[in-house]
């Protein structure tokens, strides 16, 4: 009994420690975590940057702007680009008076027509020098008068309603559709084409092309305010009378009949610039902190390191340093100031710089790397 007895306490011995033990680490975290939350923030100052948003107030300012930062990119030494049209057909709205196992026939020379429809528009697939290749660039010739509506935003949302690209801005410009020649369209080598295409199965009679909508979006990036890229969508209804040939008529049992078929299209120019920016305007480090700094930097996809010179410094050169890629070191004896970073980068006999702002702070960062807006 007794031995039984003195088990029994070394276990209660036991249990107890553990709770013990427990509850000083429970008492320890509570109080590290208090002690964190009662910790003072940085708070990162703001930077007085003006935005386009409040900028563009009306439809004229709008499109002057926008014609301005196209032609300009289109103008500029330091401009690469690439561009493409893209053809929608929306085939659940097509209207016919065949039966839907004739459709089946006429969407495959629908498809033809699609991707005749194309030809009518310049392309390149991969980037070029602008400079060398103006005469090539797809123009946009519009009128300031044809303008019906604007928008512009900071970012953009997607499918799930979130909003997304807060470093670009989003600007739309609306057209009147009847301001389109549609008729120089039907008179071009391109709608020649489409009909030559299609002649050994049928001929198109009585072609009209009706202008639903025409707008152009331009994604433009907030830091440096380049043009990312510009989007001019038309959404049209083709209406036409196709007639057959005698061999297709045998095969759709039918000679003739009127159509109309809504296509849309969109014609993109994509922009990438020589040079360097900065993506943030200010960032917040602590001492000993060793990051990447936030630089885009864009040269010819042949250059090598060569070709071109990339250089760091700042107004405090004890406070960071930094390594030919861009990568900051803030010293562990820093104190708390605001320093001042620029970067050059020298390439094809031009020199590109920008500045960011560095807040050195022993304070917590409510996000490591905190980023200025």
């Amino acid at each position: 009994m007794s031995k039984n007895s003195g088990n029994r306490k070394t276990i209660l011995l036991g249990v107890l420690v553990v709770v013990v033990i427990i509850g000083i680490c429970f008492v320890c975290v509570t109080l590290y975590a208090k002690n964190e939350i009662n910790k003072e923030k940085f708070q990162m100052p703001e930077i007085d940057v003006p935005l386009l948003t409040q900028e563009l107030t009306d439809k004229d300012k709008a499109f002057a702007y926008a014609m301005n930062q196209y032609n300009a990119a289109v103008a500029a030494d330091n401009t690469e680009g690439r561009w493409r049209t893209d053809v929608r057909r929306l085939d659940e709205d097509w209207q016919t008076p065949f039966s839907k196992a004739d459709n089946a026939i006429l969407l495959g020379i629908r498809k033809k027509a699609g991707d005749q429809i194309k030809e009518m528009y310049p392309k390149q697939d991969g980037n070029v020098r602008l400079r060398e290749v103006r005469d090539a660039i797809p123009p946009f010739v519009k009128q300031a008068q044809d303008v019906t509506d604007f928008s512009i935003t900071l970012g953009r949302e997607n499918e799930k309603n979130e909003t997304v690209d807060t470093d670009r801005y989003f600007l739309t410009l609306t057209f009147d559709p009847n301001s389109e020649d549609t008729q120089a369209m039907l008179n071009s080598d391109a709608y020649q084409n489409i009909c030559k295409e299609l002649s050994p199965v049928a001929a198109l009679n009585d072609t009209q092309i009706e202008m639903q909508s025409v707008s152009m979006n331009f994604v433009i990036d907030r830091a440096s305010e380049e043009l990312k890229s510009v989007e001019i969508r038309r959404d049209m209804l083709v209406t036409t009378t196709i007639v057959l040939t005698d061999e297709s008529a045998d095969l759709l049992g039918q000679k003739e009949g009127k159509i109309v078929l809504p296509y849309g299209t969109s014609q993109i120019v994509e922009f990438s610039y020589y040079g360097a920016h900065f993506t943030d305007e200010a960032i917040a480090v602590k001492p000993g902190d060793i990051k990447r700094l936030p630089a885009a930097v864009f040269v010819n996809e042949n250059a090598s390191k060569d070709d071109f010179k990339l250089t760091f410094t700042s107004s405090d050169p004890e406070a960071l340093t930094f390594d030919a890629d861009g990568t900051m070191t803030v010293a562990k004896e820093a104190h708390e100031e605001k320093v001042t970073v620029s970067m050059t980068l020298e390439y094809e006999g031009k020199t590109y710089t920008d500045e960011l702002t560095v807040f050195i702070t022993e304070l917590e960062l409510e996000v490591e790397g905190n980023v200025g807006a």
